[in-house]
This record gives structure tokens, sequence and C-alpha cells, in this order.
């Protein structure tokens, strides 16, 4: 008979986390409940109440998740291809009424800025 070691707090969390992600994707938030996310991570429903109290922390914990994945793709977008992403920003930003060159050229200018610690005025210069 072989032994296995029993899944880490940190796996067992991250389960949660992803199943959590799944059936809200799946069914919505509102129909989601604590019992789906439990089956659907493989633990009982209060081994998810253990890590998470009750259903609004953790859907707490799974925005701050995604945000923080969120902003780490951002980060490593902009350190990648930094003129890429700076485009696609402004064009995306980008007002109907106002020519899509325009907008390039401000949002260039303004997030330069941001990124050489200089003002929103000195950028604009």
């Amino acid at each position: 008979m072989a032994l296995t070691a029993a899944p880490s707090t940190g796996d067992t969390r991250l389960r949660i986390l992803d199943s959590a992600f799944e059936s809200i994707r799946d069914m919505g938030l509102g129909r989601t409940t604590m019992e789906d996310v439990a089956r659907t991570a493989g633990v009982s429903r209060q081994t998810v109440y253990r890590y998470f109290p009750s259903k609004d922390h953790l859907i707490l914990a799974l925005v701050l998740r995604e945000e923080d994945r969120f902003l780490t793709g951002v980060r490593t977008a902009f350190s990648e291809n930094d003129t890429g992403v700076r485009m696609a920003v402004s064009y995306a930003l980008a007002p109907p009424s106002r020519p899509d060159d325009e907008v390039a050229r401000d949002l260039a200018r303004i997030l330069t800025g941001a990124l050489t610690g200089k003002t929103r005025k000195e950028a604009r210069r």
C-alpha cells in the first residue's frame, strides 16, 4: 500500500479558489453555493468554511487573486513590450469623437510620465 502526502494548506486554498472561479463562471455568482465549490474542489463543505468563513470572504479572496493575476500580467506586458501595450491601451480607451492618433499621442505622453515619475502636466510637454 503506497502512502501519499496530504495536500498542503496552500494547495487546498488554491483548489478552492479555482473551484469557486469555475462555479461562478458556470452558474453565476447568485446561484453558486459553498456546497458547489466544495464539490468541485473535491473537499467537504466544512473544509471550504475552514479556509473562508463565508461566501463573502471566498468571493473577496477570489477577486483579490484575480486582480493580482491581472496586474501581474499587465506589469509583465509592459516590461516585455512597452510600446505595443501603450498603443493597445490607447486604442481601447479611444473615445469615438477623437481621432485615434491624437488619443495615442496623449496617452503615450501620460503613460511615459507615469513610468518616469513626471506629473501629468510635465508629460504633456
